[in-house]
């Protein structure tokens, strides 16, 4: 419970508190909450990565179940990279806001 409302708070923090956050980011983050919960808690459950038993590549002549737990682990990790993505563009915004002048300093070179 405890960990379940961290994932929500961390997942609304980036995506309704993060300044310039490109719109179409703000609505997948706000639309997919509960599935970028979802795949946040069975990362933080199987220590940090995914499960061992998942596999990685799309497996040939596999059974059901492991085509299964493939499209689980994409689904997941595609709900993963929305939350990725915010935190590195915040993160970004925030080097940007500290640095002299306000300049960021990923922004390319004149």
């Amino acid at each position: 419970e405890l960990v379940t409302k961290a994932a929500r708070a961390l997942v609304e923090s980036l995506g309704v508190y993060s300044d310039g956050l490109p719109g179409d980011l703000k609505r997948e983050l706000q639309r997919e909450e509960d599935a970028i919960v979802d795949a946040l808690l069975h990362w933080v459950k199987a220590g940090g990565g995914w499960h061992r038993s998942t596999p990685s590549v799309l497996p040939r002549a596999g059974s059901e179940e492991a085509l299964a737990r493939y499209v689980e682990a994409k689904r997941r990790q595609t709900k993963f990279d929305l939350l990725t993505a915010a935190y590195l563009h915040s993160s970004a915004a925030a080097r940007g806001r500290s640095a002299p002048g306000g300049a960021s300093k990923l922004q390319p070179q004149r």
